[in-house]
């Protein structure tokens, strides 16, 4: 897990080095740059879109990315794709960071030593996080940003996720005030509804559009609605018993 975050926060840094080329006809491109590019900062580093994980993707993976991502439609730039290589590096170490919280049920067999030491690594990885993003929404050594799944987004992201972690487990089975309803259906038939979701995302009645759906509540409120049917779904294959999966 440390020698993952550690490759990953180098090549953020200083994997331009190796690569003086790149900088030749773009202007200068600082070590560590994520930005998008293209037309951002007034074109500082029109072909960086990414940074250094979207290099790596062009330079390893050309042809095969994902090549609508939000920051192009606005910026401009050569493509980045948000599950690139090093974008997979850094879910690798989220994905541990999963794996010991579970580890933690395991190994400790009351209720206030695993809330105790979920919360004690959700301080830790939030003050690493904002640390490493400089206490700033774009700024610092590693900006917080989803699209490449920085180091900082993980380790963010990683201690909200101790934290609902740890109150979802106090509500449900240390004072037994909650039963998990209505998710605990959906969480039985997980698969199910993720390739459901998948082939029906844009067919009605789990799709729809009213206008030009160019506002936020118009977009909540079909989101709800899609999301509410594959709960009631859910329920029903739980009271028919029916599960699918792995």
């Amino acid at each position: 897990m440390s020698h993952l975050g550690l490759c990953t926060f180098f090549l953020e840094d200083s994997l331009l080095e190796d690569y003086p080329s790149l900088l030749e006809d773009n202007g200068r491109w600082e070590g560590g740059y994520l930005g998008p590019g293209g037309k951002h900062d007034d074109f500082a580093a029109p072909e960086c879109s990414g940074g250094a994980a979207g290099y790596i993707d062009r330079l390893l993976l050309p042809g095969h990315l994902y090549e609508n991502g939000d920051a192009r439609h606005v910026y401009g730039g050569p493509p980045t794709d948000p599950e690139g290589l090093l974008g997979c590096l850094t879910s690798i170490v989220q994905t541990l960071f999963g794996i010991q919280a579970g580890v933690t049920v395991l190994l400790q067999k009351s209720h206030k030593a695993r809330v105790s030491r979920w919360l004690a690594w959700a301080v830790v990885f939030a003050l690493a996080g904002a640390l490493l993003a400089g206490f700033s929404k774009d700024h610092g050594l590693i900006p917080i940003n989803k699209n490449l799944w920085s180091l900082s987004f993980v380790l963010v992201t990683s201690a909200c996720c101790l934290v609902l972690l740890s109150l979802c487990y106090l509500l449900t089975d240390t004072w037994r005030v909650w039963g998990g309803g209505p998710f605990r259906a959906p969480g039985l038939n997980a698969i199910a509804l993720y390739i459901g979701h998948s082939l029906c995302a844009h067919l009605f009645p789990f799709h729809w559009q009213i206008g030009l759906m160019r506002t936020h509540w118009i977009k909540l409120a079909e989101a709800l609605w899609g999301t509410a049917l594959w709960v009631i779904i859910a329920h029903i294959m739980a009271k028919k018993k029916v599960f699918i999966t792995l």
